[in-house]
């Protein structure tokens, strides 16, 4: 009994102890260990041992009632009061301590429950910096690392074989992976070169106009995605004449419904250049962060020699990106009249994503409308560079001049630590103390016996032993004991252990 009142003391001095305190704390070998659980171990270990002491008790206090003089029908009471609680209500008429603690066993399956109901979970968030390197390099792209010029061809017609990867990489979501540089979640914002981007809208940015449009006429375009690949021959004012590749992304698109409305255009060169972006790590997962797509994040512009082109293949840097996003956005819709209504015509399916009607029927009129592709293919551009520039760093592409300069780089970003550490809410923790004290109570009142109640005398344990090698095994020496020296008993108890020996009920009366 102590020692279950001490593993009560224990559960709630544990509940008192982790209120607070991060999970992480209870790491036993590198696991976690549920608070919750140590609670129901020691509730439990408390309960087994209040079941003990109670079994013990009651086999005590029957003893001590046969020593006292008890009928036969207040020691059955006594007895069925140890063995179940159901007796309880059978035998009210000899109600006693052993049925009193009996009433009270059952308190016990409170306490679990009310322990870990004393325990509950909170998260809390904290903004922490964190340091790590990354596998990314600061440097421009590997020259030629994207798309191969083929054939004295000025614009590439096939992607480099590791850009080809990324670029399925791209169309199958595959997430990109940094194992080891973040636990949890962590933001870079306005780093310098730190994604190897240097492909961006430089020079101006975007370029947006309107013109009116009046129909209807024999063929009138609704819809034109060009997505064109160029370069310039400047002085860099750096002592030598360079090249300046960029991509050239144009749209038009109907942007008002009727037959007489407005076409939109819009118009953006993008460069190559190191640029800054905001990275988004989770976990062993990166991805470009959110961010406004028309900001101009230039840091240096990227000035490269002329890309050969001749008898044979060569290596282009921007030429893959471009043919990607030619193929993904390069496109035509066109109105025609057909027998007194409109049908629209499109180069290939492309434009139809961006074509909004109200219903079927209006594709046959002027109710259509487009919108704007312009921020689908400046995202594809930016998730193609940040793939390849991942992609290159970790492996070269074969045949290409490396010039990439450090491999890696130190990044200072911004972590929520999300923590979750048990509380314990007021009033559970104070009701589940009680339930081990009633209940230890009860078995109190079992326990307080004269000194007989601690062991049985010896006489009793003896001809206890007797009585049943008797019944067992008559006639014996055991059953002589009994009937030549049980007069030494008090009257009842020999005359229990009369009857336990010869098997009979009603037939010996007390020595």
């Amino acid at each position: 009994m102590i020692l279950a009142l001490g593993c009560g003391i224990a559960a709630i001095s544990l509940a008192l102890a982790i209120d607070g305190k991060p999970l992480d704390y209870w790491k036993i070998n590198g696991y976690v260990v549920q608070p919750a659980v140590l609670l129901s171990v020691v509730a439990t270990i408390a309960n087994a041992l209040l079941v003990f002491a109670f079994t013990k008790g009651a086999t005590i206090a029957w003893w001590h009632s046969a020593m006292r003089g008890a009928t036969l029908k207040e020691l059955h009471s006594s007895y069925a009061y140890g063995s179940g609680l159901t007796a309880i209500f059978s035998s009210v008429a000899a109600f006693n301590t052993v049925a009193l603690a009996a009433v009270f066993m059952p308190v016990l399956l409170m306490d679990g429950p009310l322990l870990q109901r004393a325990v509950g979970v909170v998260q809390t968030v904290d903004i922490t910096r964190t340091n790590s390197t990354i596998p990314l390099s600061p440097s421009p792209f590997i020259e030629g690392s994207t798309g191969i010029l083929t054939d004295h061809n000025p614009v590439p017609s096939l992607y480099h074989p590791l850009f080809a990867k990324v670029l399925q990489q791209y169309t199958n979501r595959d997430p990109v992976l940094l194992p080891g540089i973040c636990d949890g979640i962590c933001e870079q914002e306005d780093y310098y070169n730190q994604s190897n981007y240097q492909y961006n809208s430089t020079g101006g940015g975007t370029e947006r106009k309107n013109s009116t449009y009046d129909g209807p006429l024999p063929v009138q375009t609704m819809f034109n995605v060009n997505v064109g690949f160029n370069s310039i021959f400047m002085n860099t004012n750096q002592s030598f004449y360079g090249y300046q590749y960029g991509i050239d992304l144009n749209t038009t698109y109907k942007s008002t419904s009727g037959i007489n409305g407005t076409l939109s255009h819009h118009h953006c060169r993008l460069y190559e250049a190191i640029v800054k972006y905001p990275l988004l790590l989770q976990n062993d997962t990166v991805t470009l962060a959110p961010m406004p797509l028309s900001t101009n994040r230039t840091v240096e512009r990227v000035w490269r020699i002329f890309e050969t082109q001749g008898q044979g293949n060569f290596p282009s840097t921007l030429g893959g990106i471009w043919l990607a996003v030619l193929s993904s956005f390069n496109t035509s819709a066109q109105l025609y009249p057909v027998a007194g209504w409109y049908g629209l015509i499109p180069t290939n399916p492309i434009s139809s994503q961006y074509l909004r009607a109200e219903s079927a029927d209006d594709l046959s009129t002027y109710n259509i409308t487009f919108e704007d592709p312009m921020d689908d293919m400046i995202f594809m551009s930016n998730e193609l560079a940040f793939r390849t520039a991942y992609t290159t760093t970790s492996t070269a592409p074969g045949g290409v001049n490396m010039g990439i300069g450090n491999l890696r780089f130190n990044l200072s970003s911004t972590q929520p630590y999300v923590s979750v550490a048990p509380r314990n809410p007021p009033g559970l923790l104070h009701r589940s103390l009680p339930t081990d004290r009633i209940t230890s109570s009860a078995l109190d009142l079992v326990a307080k016996l004269d000194r007989y109640s601690q062991n049985p005398p010896p006489e009793v344990s003896r001809y206890e032993q007797d009585a049943k090698d008797c019944v067992q095994h008559p006639p014996r020496l055991a059953c002589w004991r009994i009937r030549r020296h049980g007069s030494r008993l008090p009257g009842h108890c020999t005359y229990i252990l009369g009857l336990v020996a010869t098997g009979s009920v009603g037939q010996h009366e007390p020595a």
